[in-house]
């Protein structure tokens, strides 16, 4: 499994100075599992998309995993946090079946809608995943933080 070559992340959250706060990695393969993303994440940090992050996460449209990011980076980590997508996922897309899969472009685009309304106006933290990334202090992390896609880190 890889990364696309270059450094560049799907998604960068960044905060008002432009710093990166969290790198968004999208791969929408159908049963991720912890292993999967983990070696994910070593392709990050071996391409250094981590060098400067608080935050990262890599997310298909069945689950979610975040990462707090330290300044000694251990590939083998395990995810702070792993949660469902799926109310995300239909959120966006109400018609949408589990037999369905999107294309990555278009998960994409549902976690670039997301994660700009968790940033603008976070909705209550009732459902998952908000509950478990306000458990984390994810959302407040980035409140007020920008979103861009298919950016350098």
């Amino acid at each position: 499994m890889t990364l696309r070559q270059g450094y560049r992340a799907d998604i960068v959250i960044r905060s008002s100075n432009g710093s990166p706060i969290c790198v968004v990695e999208i791969k929408n393969l159908k049963n991720l599992s912890r292993e999967d993303a983990m070696e994910l994440r070593s392709n990050m940090i071996a391409a250094a998309m981590l060098t400067n992050v608080s935050y990262s996460m890599i997310l298909s449209q069945d689950k979610g995993f975040l990462w707090k990011e330290s300044k000694q980076k251990k590939p083998n980590s395990p995810p702070l946090l792993e949660f469902p997508m799926d109310n995300v996922v239909t959120r966006y897309l109400p018609y949408i079946t589990k037999q369905n899969r999107l294309r990555e472009t278009e998960l994409e685009l549902i976690v670039l809608g997301w994660l700009s309304e968790l940033v603008i106006a976070p909705p209550a933290a009732e459902t998952e995943p908000e509950k478990s990334l306000d458990s984390v202090g994810f959302r407040q992390a980035i409140k007020r933080a920008r979103i861009t896609a298919e950016d350098a880190v």
